[in-house]
C-alpha cells in the first residue's frame, strides 16, 4: 500500500518518536445476541448501535509499542464530516498537533520544529477515503466509500457469527478496504494493497455512549521503510463532550521548517 494513506496516523506517531529524542461510558459491549441468523442481520445489528453526532471532544493516548516504547496523552476534537483536531501531550507540554479538514492537512511536531501543510486529495491520491471514513476509522465504525451500497448485502460469512466486508476502491482496483466483525461487533479493517494487507486497525468491544457506540481502542500495524509500526488510540469515552463548546482550529508556527509528506515518512525512518 502506498504511504500515503498512513500520513495521517503516522504524523502523529512522528511526533512521539521525536518527543522521546529530546455522555458516560459503559462497561459492557454492544454485541447483540450469540448467533445471529445471517451476515447481512450481524452488520444491520452494528449499524443499528450508530447514533448520529455532530460535535465531540474526547481524551485520547495514543502509544507506541514498534519500534520503539512511547506514549502521549491529548485531546481530539471532531466535527463530523468536516474536521479532526488531536493535541498531544508529554509531560504536560504540547508537542504535536494534527488538523485534518475536508480539503487539508496540518500537523506541527515541536521537537525538532516541523510542520506538515497539504492539500487532503494530494495526501490520500485518488483514494476516495473523506474526512468522514477517518473519523469512522479511528473510532471504529463502519463507512462506505459508496453511499448507494448496502454494506448488509456486501457481507460473506467467515464462520460461526463472523463476517467480512471487501470494499473496493474504484479508481485505484488495487486498492481495497476490509471490515471484519463477530456479531454486532467490527473487529478490524485491513488495508489492503495488491492483495496483501499492509496496514490494519484493530478493535476492541465496542462501548455505549451518548452518541451510540464507539471503541474504546484502535490498534495500528503497519509497514513503513525500515521498520514495523505498531500503535494504538485509546478513547476515554466517559469523559466526552458532544458540544462545539471548545472546537480547534490549525495556526501556522512560527520559525518552524515544512515538511512534505513523504518528507515525514522519511524523518520518521531516520529516527529509528
Amino acid at each position: 500500500m502506498r504511504h500515503r494513506l498512513l500520513y495521517i496516523l503516522l504524523v502523529t506517531v512522528l511526533a512521539m518518536v521525536s518527543s522521546c529524542k529530546s455522555s458516560k461510558e459503559t462497561t459492557s459491549g454492544t454485541s447483540a445476541p450469540a448467533t445471529i441468523s445471517t451476515p447481512k442481520a450481524a452488520v444491520e445489528a452494528a449499524l443499528a448501535t450508530y447514533s448520529g453526532w455532530q460535535y465531540l471532544s474526547v481524551p485520547v493516548k495514543v502509544e507506541v509499542t514498534s519500534p520503539i516504547k512511547q506514549s502521549l496523552s491529548g485531546r481530539a476534537y471532531m466535527v463530523k464530516d468536516k474536521s479532526v483536531y488531536i493535541s498531544m501531550r508529554f509531560l504536560g507540554m504540547e508537542v504535536a498537533t494534527v488538523y485534518v479538514t475536508t480539503d487539508s492537512v496540518f500537523a506541527t511536531m515541536k521537537p525538532g520544529k516541523y510542520y506538515l501543510a497539504e492539500d487532503l486529495e494530494s495526501v490520500l491520491a485518488d483514494v476516495p477515503l473523506t474526512v468522514g471514513d477517518v473519523q469512522s476509522a479511528i473510532l471504529g465504525r463502519l463507512f462506505c466509500l459508496d453511499s448507494s451500497k448496502e454494506l448488509g448485502r456486501l457481507a460473506q460469512e467467515t464462520s460461526e457469527n463472523a463476517w467480512q466486508i471487501t470494499l473496493a476502491v474504484p479508481s485505484y482496483p488495487e486498492e481495497k478496504y476490509s471490515f471484519t466483525g463477530k456479531g454486532a461487533d467490527l473487529t478490524s479493517l485491513a488495508f489492503i494493497h495488491n492483495g496483501t494487507q499492509a496496514a490494519t486497525l484493530s478493535y476492541s468491544t465496542p462501548v455505549t455512549t451518548e452518541a451510540g457506540a464507539f471503541a474504546p481502542k484502535a490498534r495500528l500495524t503497519a509497514q513503513i521503510p525500515k521498520a514495523n509500526v505498531e500503535a494504538s488510540l485509546t478513547w476515554t469515552w466517559r469523559d466526552a463532550q458532544w458540544t462545539a463548546d471548545a472546537l480547534r482550529s490549525w495556526k501556522m508556527p512560527k520559525g518552524y521548517t515544512r515538511v512534505r509528506g513523504s518528507d515525514a515518512v522519511k524523518i520518521l525512518s531516520s529516527v529509528i
